[in-house]
């Protein structure tokens, strides 16, 4: 044997055989092949000899799960966020099944046992519910899609899903986001719980009492959801009803009730029911808040609604939860049972005791006018932007938008390029289909072709929008300034001396009876005037 000086020591065969417990020809065994090949043999007795060749096929296993993609579940608790979910159309005999004609070699294969016990033991996996709440358009499209043979309407039908989803994505997106100078409220009714619920197959045909959660929930998505930031309002179907005031009086008494310091901007979004949520009702309340209540250091109020089918908000993940807590009771007689279960997740509000009910709808309905005389499209708007007025700081400015990123003076888009010849007009078409394939939507309809020369013959090109074309003017009003084609001013003098004796005329009408010089000037000065210098130089 050798000491630690790599000398070489003489010891006792027998003592060192008894000591180790090995046999002669073990030990003489080793000694023959550390001299032929310089290398001490590993130990090959018991272990398990085959973990390389199963690695092998783990290790397999593995990359073919990690291909599956996992969809967004929405109905769960953000302490389950490193939880996955796979399409409710998998399971994982499917997925094995799958795997064996991926890899038909006998190296590769392994039976069911085996794939589920690497599935179960290396990934937090489930597997997604089956849709109930489908959005109507999305099913649509991917059926016309399934059945549709021509490749030009195919594709069409490919660009209108994916615009349909950038834009319910856009919504989830601003719903994330997270800025210390904004507040973030986002509310919704839990399905009616009936009172008694019992397990009596007779009770389900009869009128049962109706209890009425209203849930709001406070920061983006991915906030930690808990009893501080997460709000109940309760009461019974004989107290109140579940109306535009109700929901009005919780969502103000929420307002006045948050704690403001350092925000500017409040941002509220819930789904478009229009007898709750999206009415003239919340709309002139958050005016009245923001106009009477609100710090002098909050400037605006965003109110954001889905688009139609895709309205999983944060109020959903709590009633996901609560809803699997009151399955676990078969028999609940009072409303008092349904709190207590509440109580542990939201910190629970008793509407007209904590919170007073206001008739917001009344008060409303005697101000404001019916959605359909509003200067915006009342139903097909998807944000609205209240902001306290600069002229007038006892008014509140209301904004209706279509889309959720643009504002006013951001709808009217110029798309210019200078053309020299025919490829510069291919690549102002090229910058067309750009949009329309980044489903940026653009009105053809709205939409004109104006080219700026001086040229007695120039450059023609018919352009068009997926395929409509574009009408081309001479002229265009931009800004209530009319520009022409070769940049005289005839256009916009004509124009505007038109409306301006137009008006000029109306004055006479209406003040034939003035007698005071001084009255005709201020008149003048204030409908007739403003009209001839505007857009003039300084």
């Amino acid at each position: 044997m050798r000491n630690n000086k790599t000398e070489n020591v003489k010891v006792c065969r027998a003592a060192l055989l008894t000591i180790l417990q090995e046999s002669k020809n073990r030990v003489q065994l080793i000694c023959k092949k550390y001299l032929e090949t310089g290398v001490v043999p590993l130990e090959t007795r018991g272990g398990a000899r085959q973990v390389d060749k199963y690695n092998i096929k783990k290790d397999s296993i593995k990359s073919f799960i990690k291909t599956f993609i996992p969809v967004q579940k929405h109905y769960c608790r953000a302490k389950n966020k490193h939880r996955q979910y796979l399409p409710s159309e998998l399971n994982i005999t499917k997925m094995w099944k799958m795997y064996i004609e991926q890899h038909p070699t006998e190296e590769l294969k392994y039976e069911y046992d085996f794939f589920r016990l690497v599935f179960s033991e290396n990934f937090n996996i489930g597997f997604d519910a089956p849709y109930t709440d489908k959005c109507s358009t999305c099913t649509r499209l991917e059926c016309e899609l399934a059945t549709e043979k021509d490749a030009g309407k195919r594709e069409t039908l490919k660009l209108n899903l994916k615009a349909h989803k950038v834009r319910a994505d856009k919504f989830y997106k601003l719903l994330q986001e997270n800025n210390d100078k904004e507040l973030i409220l986002s509310y919704d009714c839990q399905k009616n719980l009936v009172l008694p619920k019992i397990p009596d197959q007779a009770a389900y045909y009869k009128r049962q009492l109706y209890l009425y959660n209203f849930v709001i929930c406070e920061g983006h998505s991915k906030v930690l959801l808990n009893s501080e930031n997460t709000f109940s309002y309760l009461w019974t179907e004989n107290q109140y009803a579940k109306g535009s005031s109700q929901i009005a009086s919780a969502v103000y008494h929420r307002l006045t009730s948050a704690n403001m310091e350092n925000v500017t901007t409040v941002k509220l979004f819930s789904d478009g029911c229009g007898g709750q949520n999206k009415n003239t009702t919340v709309v002139g309340m958050i005016a009245h808040w923001l106009l009477k209540d609100a710090p002098k250091h909050v400037t605006k109020v965003v109110l954001l609604f889905p688009v139609v089918g895709h309205s999983f908000i944060p109020p959903d993940r709590v009633f996901g939860v609560l809803e699997r807590k009151f399955q676990d009771l078969s028999v609940i007689n009072n409303p008092n049972e349904y709190t207590e279960i509440i109580e542990k997740h939201c910190t629970v509000v008793k509407l007209g005791t904590d919170c007073p009910v206001s008739d917001w709808k009344t008060l409303t309905d005697a101000v404001l006018k019916k959605p359909g005389q509003w200067h915006f499209q009342f139903r097909k708007a998807k944000k609205f932007i209240f902001s306290r007025s600069k002229s007038n700081p006892n008014s509140i400015l209301v904004q209706g938008e279509a889309n959720y990123v643009f504002e006013i003076g951001e709808n009217d888009i110029k798309i210019f390029l200078d053309v020299a010849c025919s490829d510069d007009c291919r690549r102002l078409q090229m910058t067309l289909d750009w949009c329309r394939r980044n489903a940026m939507e653009l009105n053809a309809t709205k939409s004109a072709v104006l080219t700026y020369t001086r040229r007695n013959d120039p450059i023609i090109f018919d352009y068009n929008l997926s395929g409509t074309p574009l009408k081309r003017v001479s002229c265009f009003r931009d800004l209530c300034v009319t520009m022409a084609s070769d940049l005289g001013p005839g256009e916009h003098i004509a124009l505007i001396c038109s409306k301006d004796n137009s008006s000029l005329g109306f004055l006479c009408r209406a003040s034939s009876d003035f007698r005071s010089p001084k009255t005709l000037a201020t008149i003048f000065k204030t409908i007739v005037r403003p009209i001839l210098e505007y857009a003039s130089v300084i």
